[in-house]
């Protein structure tokens, strides 16, 4: 990919390694280790990747903290990780280098804006998860433009298994990166959406 990209473009790898605790993975694929993970990101280094997501179990605290020390590529994490003692245990031992709760699983947005100040206050990039639908990227969009640590906003699409409109389905407008890579926030109240078709109200 860097290859194929030069440096036109900021490569993140995702190990997917903290999905699901008390189970070691959710798909096919190899189980990483800490010597796993450390051989992984240092290898990555060479090849100027902005970040390695989720390299170990969420709750491995102590191989997690060892790594992002080790490791001169950042270490990024938390979409799965639930409430501000989750939070604050991950930032004040330097788990990770870049923060990334997810409003869905997080507790909303207002938590999730005292866990991207605590995190500025220890000089850590604050990155939402993708939300799980378009009202979630909706959500963390309006969040990450109201920090001054949050650089990024995750967009799934991984076409053609799975297109913008087919994760975004539950509202009118996918957002869509422009040509330069931004997504602009709507000038709609609120979050600034309308729900799509796909939308079906229950009861």
């Amino acid at each position: 990919m860097r290859r194929a990209v030069g440096d036109t473009m900021e490569i993140m790898v995702d190990a997917n390694q903290a999905q699901t605790p008390g189970t070691p993975h959710l798909t096919e694929g190899p189980v990483w280790s800490y010597e796993r993970a450390l051989r992984t990101c240092r290898a990555l280094a060479d090849l100027d990747v902005t970040w390695v997501e989720e390299p170990l179990g969420r709750f491995a605290f102590d191989d997690l903290a060892r790594l992002a020390a080790a490791s001169d590529v950042p270490i990024a994490g938390g979409e799965n990780n639930a409430g501000l003692h989750e939070f604050r245990l991950l930032i004040e031992r330097n788990c990770y280098d870049v923060i990334q709760a997810d409003a869905v699983c997080s507790e909303g947005l207002l938590q999730l804006k005292k866990v991207a100040g605590y995190a500025e206050m220890h000089g850590k990039l604050f990155v939402g998860h993708h939300g799980g639908s378009g009202i979630g990227i909706a959500a963390h969009l309006q969040l990450s433009a109201s920090l001054p640590n949050s650089p990024w906003v995750e967009l799934l699409q991984e076409p053609p298994a799975m297109t913008d409109v087919d994760f975004q389905g539950l509202i009118a407008k996918p957002f869509l990166p422009d040509a330069d890579g931004f997504v602009h926030l709507p000038d709609k109240p609120g979050l600034g959406i309308d729900l799509g078709d796909r939308w079906q109200p229950t009861g």
